[in-house]
């Protein structure tokens, strides 16, 4: 159950907040170790994109069939 469904919006706002700011600082690590690794390695860096893209539409698509929408009528389709 989202806490949204309660009215909460702030809550819900301020946990995404918080995982935007754990996920910047996560990419932020992860680049400063990767770029010495790929400097110079064109297809390396492809590769390593390619990875990242297909984790990242990966957890997208977990994240869209996880939710339980009940209340989906045709206005709010529009």
């Amino acid at each position: 159950v989202h806490q949204a469904r309660r009215d909460n919006v702030a809550d819900v706002a301020a946990k995404d907040s918080s995982q935007e700011t754990l996920v910047n600082g996560a990419g932020l690590l992860l680049s400063l170790l990767l770029l010495p690794l790929l400097d110079g390695r064109p297809w390396l860096t492809w590769a390593t994109l390619v990875l990242l893209l297909i984790g990242h539409l990966g957890s997208n698509l977990a994240a869209i069939g996880s939710l339980t929408l009940t209340s989906l009528n045709r206005p709010r389709l529009r």
